[in-house]
């Protein structure tokens, strides 16, 4: 038995003159930002903070060291220094900006952190944690004695006037 032949009409300049247009792009698309979560709005906002408070940059473990250092006494839970580092260098270049520079002594490069060209957003503080409004509300349902006491009479009594004539 012999395998079956192509047909020999078949014309391969055909199919290379119908390739698929080609999708040019313009201009680079605008990713949103995703939301920061609680642990890495803490760990930036304690980076941000501790090279405010210098006033120039901080050396690249240094830091680390202080911001672990503050979630520690701030009791935020996090998994490693990896994780801080990481999500530092996640916004490196936003809020925060990782500087290289070479050592004219030693003739290594010393890497700093330094304040990125954008602010970290204020904090929304809309939403009463539900401990809070449980411990506010007043209850509201009617007391024991409500249920099993008798109803009074009214006290109202109506005048009656005299059309005695």
């Amino acid at each position: 038995m012999q395998p079956p032949t192509p047909p020999a009409s078949l014309d391969e300049g055909v199919i290379e003159a119908t390739a698929p247009p080609v999708l040019e792009v313009s201009e680079e698309p605008r990713w949103i930002p995703a939301k920061l979560s609680r642990m890495e709005r803490n760990m930036l906002k304690a980076a941000v903070e501790i090279i405010s408070r210098h006033q120039e940059p901080v050396p690249y473990r240094e830091l680390l060291n202080q911001v672990y250092m503050d979630l520690v006494d701030k009791k935020v839970d996090f998994d490693s220094a990896r994780q801080i580092e990481t999500t530092l260098l996640n916004h490196n270049g936003k809020e925060v900006l990782l500087l290289e520079g070479a050592d004219e002594a030693s003739g290594k490069i010393i890497r700093t952190w330094w304040l990125g060209e954008e602010k970290l957003a204020p904090e929304k503080r809309t939403r009463i944690s539900l401990l809070r409004r449980i411990s506010t509300s007043k209850a509201k349902l009617p007391s024991v004695r409500f249920l099993h006491r008798k109803p009074r009479k009214s006290r109202y009594i109506e005048k009656r006037t005299g059309d005695t004539d």
